[in-house]
């Protein structure tokens, strides 16, 4: 996750991994039922409903854990957005919102979104202390300038005054020398060399406060380095207490219930477990109902059905590669599209 300043911390990415579940009942003149489940964002092999392009999908939300944070009107409202991603790239009615009947859609809270919660914490807390790590060296290379400018100044002065005291020295031997040694011009010369001294002195008076400005930007310098070196190993220590993992954000599966190899009845269920943000419940989301659809994954990691998706980035439309991953499976849907 993080890199050494100045450079930004990486963002968190949903992650997922394949499973399937495998249940069985079988008995005298029992119907047999085979459960398959697919998981979601980062699940790594190809699959999908059974039963594809039993379309409209009617769907509700059912559950929302109330540690989401969210209430289930927001949650049905980011699954909607979900489905009319979908909808609006192949323009057919691929979903339906039945309150009664759709299949169940649940938000379920557990040790997957609390360890995206105290990483994200930990992350956020990180950032507010990287700026303010940014915000301090940008103070300091700003004084340190200064203090240069100032500096040169100073010597540029200091060089000036040289170059007129050596003029005035050249003019006090040039007086000594001559034979008539007139007064009016030994005061000139005194004035000039009163001056000058007093220069100096002024002089003088001011380098303190530069050696002293010198030491305090090396004090805080010193302060910003130990700061810096404790924000890279509290950064670590994310890295070592909450590493990035591979696990399930989100869950299709279904019950297919077959008599004598004839279809019966088709049982789905989405369940979502990990997200960090509105953008990406709905990519989780659309990733799942791509499943329900019957679509397996996509190649394209920029698609909704990306087998490693980047949740990171706003999802506005289905990309073209989940549209052909649609078009083999269910060939007449979005035909014209």
């Amino acid at each position: 996750m993080n890199k050494r300043l100045p450079t930004a911390l990486a963002g968190l990415s949903v992650a997922g991994l394949l499973g399937w579940l495998a249940v069985s009942a079988t008995g005298a003149g029992s119907a047999e039922v085979a459960w398959s489940s697919m998981v979601g964002i980062m699940q790594d092999r190809a699959g999908g409903s059974e039963v594809p392009c039993a379309v409209p999908l009617a769907w509700r939300v059912v559950r929302v854990d109330p540690a989401f944070g969210i209430d289930r009107a927001t949650a049905t409202s980011v699954v909607a957005e979900a489905t009319r991603l979908w909808e609006e790239a192949t323009g057919d009615d691929l979903f339906e919102h039945d309150t009664e009947n759709g299949f169940p859609i649940r938000l379920v809270y557990d040790e997957r979104q609390a360890w995206l919660e105290a990483r994200r914490g930990m992350t956020e807390a990180l950032d507010e202390l990287r700026e303010d790590l940014l915000r301090r060296q940008r103070e300091l290379e700003a004084r340190a300038r200064a203090h240069r400018d100032a500096t040169a100044a100073y010597a540029q002065r200091v060089g000036d005054l040289d170059r007129r005291v050596g003029e005035h020295n050249e003019a006090v031997r040039a007086w000594n020398e001559r034979p008539d040694r007139p007064d009016s011009l030994w005061r000139e010369l005194q004035a000039v060399g009163d001056e000058l001294r007093d220069e100096q002195e002024r002089m003088q008076a001011e380098r303190p406060a530069l050696d002293a400005e010198q030491a305090a930007i090396s004090a805080v310098e010193r302060d910003l380095n130990g700061r810096i070196a404790d924000y890279e190993r509290r950064s670590d220590e994310v890295e070592s207490d909450l590493p990035v993992e591979e696990v399930e954000a989100g869950l299709y599966r279904e019950a297919v219930t077959r008599q004598g190899g004839r279809l019966v009845e088709v049982s789905r269920e989405i369940r979502l477990y990990r997200f960090g943000s509105a953008d990406e419940l709905r990519l989780l989301a659309a990733h799942e109902l791509g499943h329900a659809l019957g679509l397996g994954h996509s190649g394209d990691r920029e698609s909704v059905m990306s087998a490693s998706a980047n949740a990171n980035r706003p999802v506005g439309e289905v990309a073209a590669s989940d549209l052909a991953l649609l078009r083999a499976v269910c060939p007449t849907l979005a035909a014209g599209r």
